[in-house]
């Protein structure tokens, strides 16, 4: 079966320019909008770019994910590099492309990037 959307980072490096020179980052590759129950929800499709990464790290405990609205869930999906659908329980407004910001540690204030989500 073979899927409506081409999740490669081959293919989404050359669609998206932002994300050719990106090298540590969660990037959305894809945004599907679809209702349940009547109500508007949104799923995005992340892929983790970090070339010191080993294993399959937490991005729920790592990322903003939050910073686009309430999470309803996340699965995983095996890959070199990794990619994760997350669900929302409301529709977001991301776009491929975007990149979502790691949570700042502790007693740090993160500076605000322009083009990056969280």
């Amino acid at each position: 079966m073979q899927s409506r959307f081409d999740f490669s980072l081959a293919a989404n490096r050359s669609k998206y320019p932002d994300v050719a020179n990106v090298e540590n980052a969660l990037v959305v590759v894809a945004v599907t909008d679809h209702f349940v129950i009547g109500e508007r929800r949104s799923s995005i499709v992340v892929r983790l770019i970090d070339s010191s990464k080993k294993g399959k790290p937490d991005i729920q405990e790592e990322y903003d994910l939050a910073s686009l609205g309430e999470v309803d869930s996340i699965s995983g999906l095996l890959d070199d590099p990794p990619r994760w659908m997350v669900s929302y329980k409301e529709r977001v407004l991301a776009k491929a492309g975007d990149q979502i910001n790691r949570k700042p540690k502790k007693g740090s204030q993160p500076l605000p990037e322009k083009g990056v989500i969280g």
